[in-house]
């Protein structure tokens, strides 16, 4: 599936074409959610369990979004944000972190964003913050 974002895409970002989305993240219950509110609105959704998992699925089926968790085992999501980025500039990225034993979230999050994340997300978070920084990451303009 080609990763192409149209001009329809940016007005309002989900809820009026199916989109190509990777979800990248180590807690398969926090996983499995995000694809059900996702899968629920009709998009098409990847799963990965590590950074290198998402690297290797992003590579090989280009997406108009990668959500990831930013601390995940076996390369991380700052790795798949670098990785997927250059492969696929057109890709949008929306980091996700609740920290982890040797970072806060906030410093996750500034790292993520330093490195070209669209769009960021703090957990826990509900469903509608969810889906407003998805939103953020699709309809934000790039430097």
């Amino acid at each position: 599936m080609s990763a192409t974002l149209t001009p329809e895409i940016t007005d309002t970002a989900l809820g009026r074409k199916s989109l190509s989305i990777l979800l990248a993240d180590d807690v398969d219950e926090i996983r499995r959610l995000m694809a059900a509110w996702l899968e629920g609105q009709g998009h098409l959704v990847g799963h990965a369990s590590t950074g290198r998992e998402a690297i290797r699925y992003g590579l090989n089926h280009p997406c108009d979004l990668v959500i990831t968790d930013v601390l995940m085992p076996d390369n991380d999501g700052l790795d798949v944000i670098v990785a997927l980025r250059r492969s696929h500039p057109e890709t949008r990225f929306l980091a996700i972190s609740g920290g982890g034993q040797y970072m806060t979230a906030t410093d996750a999050i500034h790292l993520a964003d330093a490195l070209g994340a669209d769009s960021h997300l703090f957990k826990p978070f509900t469903r509608d913050q969810f889906f407003e920084a998805i939103d953020h990451a699709l309809t934000k303009r790039r430097r």
